[in-house]
């Protein structure tokens, strides 16, 4: 539970209830530690998922940016589920199940823009609006 605590008293009867806020507001931090510290290489794992074609993995700076957003997509996504939850022990912690969908896409995307010869530029750009698109789009579709 890492709501607020019980109030406590203090031995000069006054700031227990301070005390107890600072207490939660530390458990809270320390969940949120221990979750970064867990979460942030299962979503690196899932941007090696999405993004396993060799075309992502020909320049290491794009790479790393795509890793990079990965992380911030997950951060996002766990923010907007913990803030608007009415469970009080809510992670967000982003599901597996579709990683398979959005590498396939992106695996899509990337042999179709080659055949044509696109520039690397532009089938690294088509993938991301590819997958962002029809991750809205499903998202949309189940609210």
């Amino acid at each position: 539970h890492i709501g607020p605590a019980p109030a406590t008293t203090s031995a000069d009867g006054g700031g227990g209830e301070e005390e107890s806020r600072s207490v939660a507001v530390t458990k809270a931090l320390i969940y949120g530690c221990i979750n970064a510290v867990v979460c942030a290489p299962v979503m690196i794992s899932f941007a090696s998922i999405i993004f396993r074609h060799p075309t992502f993995h020909r320049d290491a700076a794009t790479y790393a940016r795509l890793v990079k957003l990965v992380l911030f997509s997950s951060a996002v996504h766990q923010t907007v589920f913990v803030t608007t939850s009415s469970l009080v022990f809510a992670v967000g912690q982003v599901q597996d199940a579709g990683l398979i969908f959005l590498s396939s896409m992106a695996n899509q995307v990337v042999e179709a823009l080659e055949k044509r010869q696109a520039p690397y530029d532009e089938v690294i750009a088509t993938a991301l609006v590819a997958l962002a698109s029809s991750t809205t789009l499903l998202g949309l579709a189940l609210v």
